[in-house]
């Protein structure tokens, strides 16, 4: 008699996409405190396609280092990167040699340096490239496919250009900004390059500056007025393909339509303009995966007042249109100082991670549940693969170890289980009828 062999093929799945549900979040997660921490970034360190967290800190104890992510948002033990006593100012991260893994780009002392990234989380020697007393971010400005640093030495901004070969070759001043205004960098345009764009505190105006390629900027558009607001960033709020503008201030946040080609309605819908809480920090992506951006805020609590436990989340889901449904409130947000947007369990869906200046965590969004699903056959030619003809096992018992859940194939022999982030054991109970 010949045997016919039962086969299970099971996957871990994260892509169960309800176009309907609002995301939730779950956590906060923790990572043990970090004193003194002055710089985070979540990035792939080590080219595994899963998003770690690098940290930099002011003091000399483990300065730089970064924890790897094990794929599902779970963080190893410090990856040290700094020799002992180095100290550094702020740390970002940019794929400076196009080799498709992020390079550091660090202040020491008031000067630039990078270290190339060998590709596992390795890195070799500093490289000095000029001096600062900040970093923006890697971007590249001049249509050339390799990333200009943006920095101020404290007179003025500027970039330095990027030879493509580690060097960084000529410094050019953005000196048509103040110095301290942050300068922004998005296609506002659609042209194909980096426009800059900036907030004058001064007039209350947000701007822009058409980039007319190879890293030359034009005269300021003006987009709105943005009185008492300090922190913008670009994104697209009306899924309509370009870029409009989030602005955010002391107990309101709201938005700028792009019209299309740079051109801005200056009258900005409101998101929300009764926050009883002190600045809000926003950032805006597709959290419930329906095509349009969802607004995290972390509301701070007025300094003056001194109030920190008043600080919360508050999560707006995007209804399309500009409205905005009534938003969720949950945790506490005292000493955020910023957000970042990742899939930091690499289950399809946007998490928000942040960062005081000594606790590093992160909220996880639970619209893409992990699960372990699959479907069993009897594998009727033993290639171990379904081929067309073979039946599927139905009302087979799938026991899942060590949660000792039980359930049972369907017509189609498929099986699905909702778990938390972990490792298991699946095992099929056997018929003394086979």
């Amino acid at each position: 008699m010949r045997n016919i062999h039962l086969y299970i093929l099971t996957a871990c799945c994260f892509g169960l996409f309800c176009q309907s549900a609002s995301a939730q979040f779950l956590g906060p997660y923790l990572l043990p405190p970090v004193p003194v921490l002055n710089s985070l970034v979540i990035d792939d360190i080590d080219n595994n396609h899963t998003p770690d967290l690098l940290i930099g800190r002011a003091d000399s104890v483990a300065a730089l280092g970064w924890y790897s992510n094990n794929g599902i948002g779970q963080f190893g033990s410090l990856n040290v990167l700094s020799a002992d006593g180095d100290q550094y100012d702020q740390v970002i991260t940019g794929d400076l040699d196009q080799d498709n893994d992020p390079d550091l780009i660090l202040i020491q002392g008031g000067l630039i340096n990078w270290r190339a990234n060998n590709g596992s989380g390795s890195f070799g020697d500093t490289i000095l490239v000029g001096a600062a007393t900040l970093l923006y971010q890697a971007i590249d400005l001049t249509g050339d496919e390799y990333p200009e640093i943006i920095a101020t030495d404290g007179a003025s901004p500027y970039f330095l250009r990027n030879d493509g070969f580690g060097s960084f070759v000529q410094q050019v001043y953005l000196d048509f900004i103040a110095n301290n205004f942050t300068p922004f960098f998005n296609d506002i345009d659609q042209d194909g390059d980096p426009d800059l764009f900036r907030l004058d505190g001064a007039s209350g105006g947000i701007f822009w500056y058409k980039n007319f390629g190879n890293g030359v900027f034009g005269a300021k558009t003006f987009i709105g007025s943005a009185s008492s607001s300090t922190l913008i960033s670009l994104v697209d709020m009306d899924a309509d393909g370009d870029s409009d503008v989030l602005a955010a201030r002391p107990g309101q946040i709201r938005w700028f339509a792009n019209e299309g080609g740079g051109v801005f309605n200056s009258n900005p819908q409101v998101i929300d303009s009764n926050l009883p809480f002190y600045i809000p920090i926003a950032e805006a992506a597709d959290f419930d995966l329906d095509g349009d951006k969802d607004v995290f805020v972390a509301l701070l609590s007025d300094p003056v007042l001194n109030e920190p436990e008043r600080g919360h989340f508050r999560y707006y889901e995007n209804l399309g249109g500009g409205l905005f449904a009534i938003p969720d409130s949950f945790g506490l947000a005292a000493g955020i100082q910023r957000l970042l947007l990742n899939d930091i369990d690499y289950d399809g869906d946007t998490d928000v991670g942040f960062r005081t200046d000594s606790i590093v965590g992160w909220w996880e969004n639970l619209l893409n549940p992990a699960m372990i699903s699959g479907a069993c056959f009897w594998d009727k030619n033993e290639n171990k693969a379904w081929d067309a003809g073979e039946p599927y096992a139905y009302g087979l018992q799938l026991n899942l170890h060590p949660t000792g859940w039980v359930t049972y194939t369907d017509s189609e022999g498929e099986f699905r289980f909702f778990v938390a982030p972990g490792n298991y054991l699946l095992s099929y109970e056997t018929n003394g009828c086979w």
